[in-house]
C-alpha cells in the first residue's frame, strides 16, 4: 500500500511531505502501529502509520532511536540460534566426507605401495598432481561460486570424493590413480571454497567468527576419527573395504548436505 504524509508536523517528531513506499499488510484503521526502520540522514528512525479516515493515511517518523550503523539484520535471539543451528547441521553434514578424507590419507601411500605397486616417486608424483589441480582449480571455483551459488559446488566436490574413493576400491595399478587425483585435487579446491563462502553467506557480521570456528572445528574432528578408524578396518577387512565404506559415508553426507542447506 501507499500512504500519504502530513505536512505541518509537530515539533517532536519527524515527518516528510510527499508519498512513501509501504511494503506488507498490516491492520491500522483507528488506531497506529509502528512499520518498519528507515534511514533518514544516515540515522534510523520508526514509521508510524496513523489511519484517520477511510480515504486518509498519514506516516510520522518517529524520533530518531540510534545510528544505521549499530542495527544488525538478525539481532534476534532466535534468530541468532537459529543461524547457529544451520552452521552446525552444515558442519556435521561434511563430517562425513571429512572422515572419510582422514581414513583414506592415513593409509593411502601404504596402499599404493603394497596393493597396487607405486614406488615412492610414484606415491609423491600422485599428491603433487592433486595439489596442483586444486591450485589451478581454486580461482575458478570461487568465480562459479559467486555465479552459480555454493550449494551445488558443496554438493558436487562431495559427490567427487565419493567417486574417487569408489574408483580407488576398484583399480588394480597405480597408473589409473592419477585421474583419481586430479578428481581428488578439483574436489579439494572447490569445498575449500565454497563451504567457508557458504558459512558466510548465511551468518551475520557479529557471528561471522564464531561460525567459523563452529565449521573448523567440526571438519577437524572428522580428521582425528578417520585416521585411527580407517587404519583400524584397513587392518581387519581390508584397503578395498575401508574405501568402499568411505563411499557410503560421504552419500549419507551429500543427502544431509541437500537437507541442512536450505538457501544461500
Amino acid at each position: 500500500m501507499r500512504c500519504e504524509l502530513i505536512a505541518n508536523p509537530p515539533e517532536s517528531s519527524h515527518f516528510f511531505t510527499g508519498s512513501h513506499d509501504i511494503f506488507g499488510s498490516h491492520d491500522i484503521f483507528g488506531s497506529h502501529d509502528i512499520f518498519g526502520s528507515h534511514d533518514i540522514s544516515g540515522k534510523m528512525v520508526h514509521l508510524v502509520l496513523i489511519k484517520i479516515s477511510e480515504e486518509k493515511t498519514f506516516g510520522v517518523f518517529s524520533e530518531l532511536v540510534m545510528p544505521i550503523k549499530s542495527q544488525t539484520p538478525f539481532k534476534s535471539g532466535v534468530l541468532r540460534k537459529f543461524m547457529r543451528r544451520e552452521v552446525v547441521m552444515f558442519g556435521i553434514s561434511l563430517l562425513p566426507m571429512m572422515v572419510s578424507s582422514g581414513m583414506i590419507y592415513s593409509v593411502l601411500p601404504i596402499y599404493l605401495s603394497d596393493e597396487l605397486g607405486a614406488n615412492k616417486v610414484i606415491v609423491g608424483s600422485l599428491f603433487t598432481i592433486g595439489a596442483l589441480v586444486g591450485t589451478l582449480n581454486s580461482l575458478l571455483a570461487g568465480k562459479i561460486a559467486d555465479k552459480y551459488g555454493k550449494k551445488p559446488l558443496v554438493i558436487i566436490s562431495q559427490a567427487f570424493f565419493a567417486v574417487m574413493m569408489l574408483g580407488y576400491s576398484m583399480i588394480s595399478e597405480y597408473i589409473y590413480a592419477y585421474p583419481l587425483h586430479i578428481i581428488e585435487g578439483f574436489a579439494w579446491s572447490t569445498i575449500g571454497v565454497s563451504a567457508p563462502a557458504l558459512i558466510a553467506d548465511i551468518t551475520t557480521k557479529g557471528e561471522r567468527g564464531m561460525a567459523m570456528g563452529t565449521y573448523g572445528t567440526i571438519m577437524n574432528l572428522g580428521w582425528v576419527i578417520g585416521p585411527v578408524f580407517g587404519g583400524t578396518l584397513a587392518e581387519i577387512f581390508g584397503f578395498r573395504v575401508m574405501l568402499r565404506l568411505s563411499t557410503i559415508l560421504i552419500i549419507f553426507g551429500i543427502i544431509l548436505s541437500y537437507i541442512s542447506i536450505e538457501k544461500e
